[in-house]
């Protein structure tokens, strides 16, 4: 992994921990309807607690952290994964998706492009 990548990866933690996610105009709503229509979420959370949920996630030391990167792909994307959950960032840090998963490890796998790099408290101590 390169070092500018690493740089990345600390710049994209620090902005979240500092103004939450980043999300394409509209799409925070949507995605927040839907993960309430899927029981993801219960039927009163508020974008802020959505919102507070994911920037936990990205920045908590015992998230694990995957690179997932396909040729066909415009940018990389980060994903952070914490228990059941999996937050998928692009490199642009604007989120993607936040979502659970009833298995993360099969989820995460290489088979499906994704690469295990190390937890946040890892990544975060191969640049300080």
């Amino acid at each position: 992994m390169t070092y500018e990548f690493k740089y990345l990866l600390k710049k994209l933690i620090q902005s979240y921990k500092k103004y939450g996610p980043q999300w394409k105009p509209g799409r925070d709503i949507i995605h927040l309807k839907k993960r309430i229509s899927r029981n993801d979420l219960p039927f009163e959370t508020t974008l802020q607690d959505y919102s507070h949920l994911i920037t936990t996630i990205v920045v908590n030391e015992q998230s694990n952290i995957h690179i997932y990167n396909m040729k066909h792909f415009q940018q990389g994307y980060i994903v952070f994964s914490f228990n059941s959950w999996v937050v998928i960032v692009g490199e642009d840090y604007i989120m993607e998706t936040a979502m659970i998963t009833r298995s993360p490890d099969n989820y995460l796998s290489t088979e499906k492009g994704y690469t295990y790099i190390g937890t946040v408290k890892e990544v975060l101590s191969w640049i300080e």
